[in-house]
């Protein structure tokens, strides 16, 4: 029969192996993620130029909705004359966080959608970031829904959560272009 020792000094060590790694992990996390926003919000600023090639001055800002603030970046002609702004969103898809960027012109019409990052089921969800589904959000103004009506997109069949939450991630967008412009 075993000793109470011998059957603790497992359990301890498998106990404090398990602790140090799910410390190391959370610190790791802790570090990274202001670095991943950072990313996010120079490849917004980058992307600004493609999305506003004519603009001549950029000026970043944040606008908070339902208790977050988002990242957005406003560009300007030569005549200081606003083009549109860029917005980087993010919502939940199947397999973790999508983040995008959504360019809105001036008028409230989306210009373009561009993701930044995206872990969803290769062959499925990550069709998604395919041009052929992104551009059916151009040209469009308010909510946008999953239909097939006149502000509506197509779900990617067997993707729909990440449909959804690439709508409500543009959507978000949206509503931060009209908190901006009220």
């Amino acid at each position: 029969m075993k000793s109470v020792k011998e059957i603790l000094n497992p359990i301890l060590v498998l106990f404090t192996i398990c602790a140090v790694a799910a410390i190391l992990l959370a610190l790791t996390n802790e570090v990274t993620a202001d670095i991943v926003a950072r990313g996010d919000t120079e490849r917004a600023e980058l992307e600004q130029r493609e999305f506003f090639p004519e603009a001549l001055k950029f000026e970043s800002g944040k606008a908070g909705l339902n208790g977050a603030l988002y990242d957005y970046t406003a560009a300007f002609d030569k005549g200081g004359e606003l083009l549109g702004y860029s917005f980087v969103t993010n919502a939940r898809g199947y397999g973790g966080d999508i983040s995008l960027i959504c360019a809105v012109e001036a008028d409230g019409v989306i210009k373009d959608v561009k993701i930044l990052s995206i872990n969803e089921t290769p062959g499925l969800g990550m069709r998604a970031a395919d041009e052929s589904f992104l551009s059916q959000y151009e040209g469009k103004k308010g909510k946008i829904t999953l239909s097939s009506g006149e502000n509506g997109v197509d779900a990617i069949s067997g993707a729909t959560v990440t449909s959804r939450s690439i709508t409500q991630a543009v959507n978000i967008a949206l509503e931060l272009y009209s908190i901006i412009n009220s």
